[in-house]
């Protein structure tokens, strides 16, 4: 269960005092700032003032220009006043009462006012620059503690905003619920279950793999049986025709004594169909060599395909003689000219 946060924590304590204490202060700054910018220098056609009343860059020249008038002024109605009493006390009937001792007393009064007057320019002169240079990092505070101020508001509505979303999570989803060390448990239980079911994921997928391979294999043993019965019943039926026709023991006779001549006269070894398309006739050459001639034939035409020389010590290539007696299926012309072809190599 999460624990209840306290409402108000000594760090917030302190950033609501300064945000109290920051808007109840009585800014000098912020005082002058707002007297200046409600000021009208519409009236000043010759100033600078006009166009950006609030760049000290483009103030300052005015300002100096004001400061050398004021005083020129003050010399000039300090010299006019001097004057005035000097004509008096000139003009005066009256004994001025004015010793030695006096002038002496007002010599010293008037030179201890010039030292002091002197020191109270200097010390204003450096309020003035500590004033300039200190008066970026015065703004680069005030524009700090306004965004601080700024962030603590914001951050506290964020906690008020969580407060409030934790407190409705509360509302929905009462007691007894869910501790961080039953969490942790149950999510080692599901991290398990995933391992487990995955190992017997992998092993079902490998199952399928074998299963589909083993599918693909029958398929293919399927295809080969039925074509192999096809074959085997096509063979039964001629078998039957042959059977049921009385000419069999004749045609027999004479296929044996044909095939016999055959041999005796080409030299016919052996001869095997290793594919239902496929004759592979193996003749004795002269000098005690052998050749096997492989004949492919086309499936239903019986037409001659291909024709190639296996199996001999003679390298010789009949494509030629395959094209030219295939256009008319002529297989012992083909057979005759191969093999004068291999003992004329020879």
């Amino acid at each position: 269960m999460v624990d209840s946060v306290p409402l108000r924590s000594p760090e917030f304590e302190r950033v609501f005092a300064l945000q109290k204490e920051l808007e109840s202060a009585d800014l000098t700054i912020v005082e002058l700032k707002n007297q200046f910018l409600s000021k009208d220098f519409s009236t000043l056609s010759d100033s600078a003032l006009v166009s950006n009343s609030t760049n000290p860059r483009i103030v300052a020249p005015d300002v100096l220009a004001q400061q050398s008038f004021l005083r020129k002024l003050k010399f000039h109605y300090i010299e006019q006043h001097a004057k005035d009493k000097y004509v008096k006390f000139i003009v005066s009937p009256d004994e001025p009462g004015i010793d030695a001792e006096i002038n002496e007393q007002l010599k010293e009064t008037n030179e201890d006012r010039k030292r002091l007057l002197k020191e109270a320019k200097v010390h204003l002169t450096e309020t003035y620059e500590k004033i300039r240079n200190k008066a970026s990092l015065v703004d680069a505070a005030y524009e700090h503690a306004q965004s601080t101020t700024k962030e603590a508001a914001t951050l506290t509505q964020q906690i008020l905003d969580a407060r409030l979303a934790l407190t409705r999570l509360r509302t929905a989803h009462p007691a007894p619920r869910l501790t961080l060390a039953a969490a942790k448990e149950i999510a080692d239980e599901q991290e398990d279950a995933m391992v487990t079911m995955d190992t017997t994921l992998q092993e079902l997928n490998d199952r399928a793999e074998e299963v589909k391979n083993n599918v693909k294999a029958n398929v293919k043993e399927v295809e080969r049986l039925k074509i192999e019965r096809a074959t085997i019943e096509d063979g039964l039926k001629r078998t039957w025709r042959l059977e049921e026709d009385n000419r069999w023991p004749a045609l027999n006779d004479w296929f044996s004594a044909a095939v016999s001549l055959h041999r005796s006269l080409m030299s016919l070894e052996s001869f095997e169909t290793p594919t239902d398309n496929e004759l592979r006739l193996t003749y004795n050459l002269s000098k005690g060599r052998r050749a096997t001639i492989q004949l492919v034939f086309e499936p239903k035409s019986r037409q001659i395909a291909q024709g190639a020389i296996i199996n001999s010590d003679v390298d010789l290539d009949i494509q030629e003689l395959v094209g030219v007696h295939s256009a008319c299926n002529d297989v012992p012309g083909l057979v005759r000219s191969v093999l004068a072809r291999l003992r004329t190599e020879l």
